[in-house]
């Protein structure tokens, strides 16, 4: 399940990367890694409150 949210997270930061004006490619890979990592969080977070 956290392989499928990392992709998921890093899709959205890929697709979020243009829209702040980010155009440098290596820019755009650490803005998606950082989306992905921050999903995770998200999702373990909540997974631990149950």
């Amino acid at each position: 399940m956290t392989i499928l949210i990392g992709i998921v997270g890093a899709v959205i930061g890929g697709q979020l990367a243009p829209i702040l004006g980010i155009t440098n490619r290596f820019m755009m890979w650490v803005i998606a890694i950082v989306a992905a990592i921050v999903l995770l969080f998200i999702y373990e977070a909540m997974r631990k409150k149950r």
